[in-house]
């Protein structure tokens, strides 16, 4: 089987729907198959970083975010300016990821094999 460049776009705030839960569900089992996965989130997806988070139903994001290092997912990607425009702090996000602007992003989407949206 040959490997894919598999880039994984979070669009969705956590709570919204069940979309970011299935994405990080479909995101680490391409990464248990030894596929090449990449992270952005985007948008409402980077409520999904933000820290100290109860679900009242599913599993608990924030700790199968963590998760993510040991799945070997290190391309992790947060849009700037969604940050901005939600005054998210990026320091106190919950994992550790890289800031890129819209146009490294189209940069990266072109260097995916396939593009998977939550």
């Amino acid at each position: 089987m040959t490997n894919k460049n598999l880039l994984f776009i979070f669009r969705s705030a956590p709570c919204s729907s069940p979309m970011a839960q299935e994405g990080l569900d479909a995101l680490m089992a391409a990464a248990i198959f030894d596929q090449n996965v990449s992270v952005i989130f985007m948008s409402d997806g980077v409520w999904q970083l933000q820290p100290n988070q109860r679900p009242s139903a599913g599993k608990n994001m924030e700790k199968m975010l963590r998760a993510l290092e040991m799945y070997d997912i290190n391309q992790l990607y947060v849009q700037t300016s969604a940050l901005q425009e939600r005054r998210i702090n990026p320091q106190y996000l919950s994992i550790n990821c890289t800031q890129v602007t819209d146009s490294e992003i189209r940069q990266i989407m072109s260097g995916a094999d396939h593009i998977l949206s939550f």
